[in-house]
């Protein structure tokens, strides 16, 4: 696996370790959640390890953020956004649950923008580059350079 699909998978993951451990949010990991959680571990394409650890999560309680923080790819933040809500929603919003998916829900669409700006910027800077060897010689480079800018 080359470096930018462990990056992808790596994100992937902890997406569903922060989904887990949201689960514990109210102090309580409610039958119905655990049941919904199970079954979406169940259906993931993980080796064992990954999901005797995701397994392990919804026994340990654990800090959601240290997870969250470890999600690089939006797709992955609007899926967490995503689970997160089923998640809350499956024994009642609890209070504690609402207020965190609120915070949760602000960081995420920071994250998104940010993520969103920084891909514009390297988006900008590819152009450029191509800009940049594009460029033509002599006279009638020069006509194919200006018409083309205008």
């Amino acid at each position: 696996m080359n470096e930018k699909d462990q990056k992808f998978h790596d994100s992937y993951f902890n997406m569903w370790r922060a989904l887990v451990s949201l689960s514990h949010i109210d102090n309580d990991v409610s039958d119905e959640e655990k049941m919904k959680i199970k079954g979406f571990i169940k259906n993931l394409k993980f080796e064992s390890e990954k999901k005797s650890t995701l397994e392990n999560d919804l026994v340990t309680k654990s800090s959601p953020d240290d997870f969250i923080e470890l999600i690089t790819v939006p797709a992955h933040i609007s899926q967490l956004h995503h689970f997160a809500n089923i998640i809350f929603k499956v024994d009642g919003l609890h209070k504690k649950e609402k207020a965190y998916f609120e915070k949760i829900e602000s960081s995420i669409y920071k994250k998104i923008n940010m993520l969103g700006a920084l891909k514009m910027v390297e988006e900008e800077q590819r152009l450029d580059s191509l800009k940049e060897i594009k460029t033509n010689e002599g006279f009638f480079g020069a006509l194919i350079d200006y018409f083309n800018d205008n």
